[in-house]
C-alpha cells in the first residue's frame, strides 16, 4: 500500500478499493500537464479493472 493510499484509508470504510498512483515528473493539475497521456492510460487501465 502507498503512503497516500495509507494516509487515506481513515476515511473510508473498510469496503472501499482504493489505490494510489504517482505519475512522476507531474504537477498538481495532472490533466495539463504535459505527460497527462500517462496518467490517462493509467486511469483507463484501472477502470477496466475495477468495472
Amino acid at each position: 500500500m502507498s503512503v497516500s493510499t495509507a494516509a487515506a484509508r481513515p476515511y473510508y470504510s473498510d469496503q472501499a478499493g482504493l489505490t494510489s498512483i504517482v505519475v512522476p515528473d507531474s504537477g498538481h493539475d495532472v490533466q495539463l500537464h504535459m505527460n497527462a497521456s500517462e496518467t490517462n492510460t493509467q486511469i483507463l487501465n484501472w477502470v477496466k479493472t475495477t468495472g
